[in-house]
């Protein structure tokens, strides 16, 4: 670690004992047994990134801009966007009327869409999107118990 970001360390338990600094475990991510009996989760990394703007051509020529992304145009209501080592990084898609949601999702990859989903929403999230054929792949999206919006698409 560096000097402006040290370690979080936690003392010894024994006070007799010469203090030694213990890394403290971060046990945040624990997997249920169902969960760890799945070779797929959890998602380690995301897949894509997906924007739905109610202007998608100035949006893609915003984050064309910003991040000199190249932009392969679908049509004009959808753009796949970035290289992530051969594929897209994401998409950018006009946001309209009977839109599931606007604004930007994160995708993480997982063997089965829908077994995952059906995960989420028993663990307290909500359906936004069935599963669905996309373009590179199965995609859906879900809510969380906070409202974030959390994309799933498949390996």
């Amino acid at each position: 670690m560096s000097a402006n970001c040290p370690e979080k360390t936690s003392p010894a338990s024994d006070d007799s004992a010469p203090t030694t600094a213990v890394p403290l475990v971060n046990n945040h991510h624990r997997l249920t047994e169902e969960a760890a009996d799945e070779p797929d989760w959890p998602p380690t990394r995301t897949r894509l990134v997906r924007h739905l703007h109610p202007d998608a051509a100035r949006a893609r020529r915003f984050y064309q801009e910003l991040f000199s992304w190249p932009v392969k145009l679908i049509d004009e209501t959808y753009a796949l966007v970035g290289d992530h080592g051969g594929q897209p990084a994401g998409g950018i898609g006009q946001a309209g009327p009977s839109s599931p949601y606007v604004g930007i999702v994160v995708y993480f990859p997982v063997d089965d869409v829908d077994r995952a989903l059906v995960r989420a929403e028993r663990l307290g999230g909500r359906r936004v999107l069935d599963p669905a054929a996309a373009l590179v792949s199965r995609t859906a999206v879900f809510t969380d118990p906070h409202g974030n919006r959390i994309g799933l698409v498949s390996r």
